[in-house]
């Protein structure tokens, strides 16, 4: 009994180390070099390179990520990058990015804990619709377009940094 208590276990760990896995591949194009590396075990997204993300390629591991690392070099967050990321937590933008584009954390229900880098100048329309989970933020943008906190439901406080000059309704 004890040997076969034992191979069970060594098979089940077995096959869950064969569940974690590490993804990775480009984001960007034209050249800049962006790449993504996600690590299931963890639910770790790290976006390094220099450049604009222009694609979202991990669409089809949303639900794998929980942590999401936008290292510096990336100037912008492509639309929809991560929405429907229902498992997202934590996002950690680096200081050069300066750009949050439409839908980018859309539907991210999960999302409690989020800071904008201060050089950020634009959010787009719908950026945080639906992050039902996040309690409060500080947006140093000059320009926040429509709808980007539409049902964010637990928000208790939004701080504006002076040199916002456009608040879309």
């Amino acid at each position: 009994m004890k040997h076969f208590v034992l191979t069970l276990l060594g098979l089940l760990s077995f096959c869950l180390a064969i569940r974690a896995e590490v993804y990775s591949g480009e984001c960007g194009d034209n050249g800049n070099n962006l790449t993504w590396t996600l690590d299931t075990e963890t639910g770790k997204l790290v976006i390094s390179g220099n450049g604009a993300m222009t694609q979202n390629p991990w669409r089809d591991y949303r639900n794998s990520i929980r942590i999401v690392e936008i290292q510096e070099g990336v100037t912008s967050i492509v639309n929809s990058a991560f929405a429907d990321c229902s498992n997202l937590t934590n996002v950690t933008i680096a200081a050069s990015v300066t750009r949050i584009n439409y839908y980018a954390f859309l539907d991210c229900i999960s999302l409690s804990n989020i800071t904008i880098p201060n050089n950020a100048t634009y959010i787009g329309s719908s950026a945080f619709e639906g992050c039902t989970n996040l309690l409060n933020i500080i947006i140093p943008c000059t320009t926040i377009e429509s709808y980007a906190f539409q049902h964010c439901t637990n928000l208790k406080k939004i701080t504006i940094k002076n040199g916002v000059k456009e608040i879309k309704k």
